[in-house]
């Protein structure tokens, strides 16, 4: 089985948890389980996506509870959201 990180994984794991949850914040787990835990690439995404504006990083994922929101999100990742009135739902 390929452990590598995988960018669409990462970002349709997350997508789909803001679709599955209705909630702007993601975890420290949740970014380890779709980023299989490869911290430096992780690191580097959302730090793009921060810079982008998609999302606000609020405490270090690595060194956080793996309950702990880590991220708060402003928007979904390359599609617009799904759920009315929810983060960037098209109007």
């Amino acid at each position: 089985m390929n452990q590598e990180f995988n960018y669409l994984e990462f970002k349709n794991g997350i997508n789909r948890t803001l679709d599955d949850t209705a909630c702007a914040t993601i975890s420290a787990g949740t970014l380890a389980a779709f980023g299989r835990r490869d911290w430096p690439n992780i690191r580097t995404v959302i730090e793009k996506w921060q810079q982008e504006g998609i999302l606000r990083v609020l405490r270090d994922p690595e060194v956080s509870n793996p309950e702990e929101p880590c991220v708060e999100m402003y928007r979904f990742i390359e599609r617009a959201s799904s759920i009315p009135g929810f983060l960037n739902y098209p109007s």
